[in-house]
């Protein structure tokens, strides 16, 4: 699906901003692995989107392995759909 796109479960998923791309490679190089490393090697689009794939899966990772409650984080998760 293109950037901007209408999504039946999303609505409309706005194009992604300059702030955006720097905020999600500041969170890839926060993380501290290679990954950041390996990415910086693809060519400009492709890092962004692997950037921004990245940081997602981080995201939801980090809700799953945090102590809490299942429903919060049931919560937390529906939250990114």
């Amino acid at each position: 699906m293109e950037a901007g796109a209408r999504s039946a479960r999303a609505g409309h998923l706005r194009q992604a901003t300059g702030a955006d791309h720097r905020s999600v490679a500041r969170a890839v190089r926060r993380a501290g692995t290679s990954f950041y490393w390996a990415m910086r090697m693809m060519d400009r689009d492709r890092r962004r989107a692997l950037f921004a794939i990245y940081t997602f899966c981080r995201a939801v990772d980090d809700i799953a392995d945090e102590p809490g409650a299942r429903a919060d984080k049931e919560r937390a998760l529906a939250a990114w759909r």
